[in-house]
């Protein structure tokens, strides 16, 4: 995942409103693909993969714009972070499939997920 390299100096919009800039984010086709990825709605009724990202990144931000003057990270901790977020269920693009049951299941994907990270 070459974008990943650059993702940093992009990840904010331009405009210094501090919101996450998901127009080139959604440039990343790793990202990208979790628009078509299913879950589970036992367990994530927010709809799909890319939707459960994008609700988990913005409530980080929530979270560290209200605990920042409690909570001492550096800068580029918190950057790490949000990649870490941003990438946390890459792997379900390539493990999701419907199980016997009759549900979505992504098994393994934390592997391959990792995998298709460091590429």
């Amino acid at each position: 995942m070459d974008a990943i390299t650059n993702i940093f100096p992009h990840f904010y919009c331009d405009d210094n409103s501090g919101e996450i800039n998901w127009n080139y984010l959604d440039t990343i086709p790793e990202i990208a693909r979790l628009k078509d990825c299913p879950q589970n709605p036992k367990w994530h009724s927010e709809g799909t993969a890319y939707d459960h990202t994008r609700l988990c990144l913005e409530n980080f931000e929530t979270e560290v714009l209200e605990y920042e003057d409690k909570v001492k990270l550096s800068q580029d901790a918190l950057m790490i972070l949000r990649v870490a977020i941003l990438l946390h269920d890459i792997g379900k693009t390539v493990t999701t499939s419907i199980g016997k049951d009759g549900n979505y299941h992504s098994y393994n994907h934390e592997i391959e997920g990792e995998k298709i990270a460091r590429v």
